[in-house]
């Protein structure tokens, strides 16, 4: 079960997790929850590619990892940016 804090306006989640995937993350949070929440993914692997899905992939922030800080705040600015929030 998932449960969401009111106020987040993002969530940074790798591709893959043991047992599910970020696509997963997504669809539980844009489809069960029907949350307005943007996402950042991230993966040790150079691409987007996932599994078959709903979900664009495509149209979510990419980071590739290893994280380097600055690449990183200055997406989540711009994500939150997009979406009307403040970092």
């Amino acid at each position: 079960m998932i449960q969401i804090t009111p106020g987040i306006a993002l969530i940074l989640s790798d591709l893959n997790m043991p047992g599910k995937t970020g696509i997963d993350l997504v669809e539980i949070v844009k489809t069960k929850l029907g949350k307005n929440i943007e996402f950042i993914f991230m993966s040790g692997h150079a691409s987007l590619s996932v599994m078959k899905s709903d979900v664009n992939i495509s149209s979510y922030a990419f980071l590739k990892k290893p994280l380097n800080i600055e690449k990183l705040t200055t997406v989540v600015a711009a994500v939150l940016a997009k979406n009307g929030s403040q970092f």
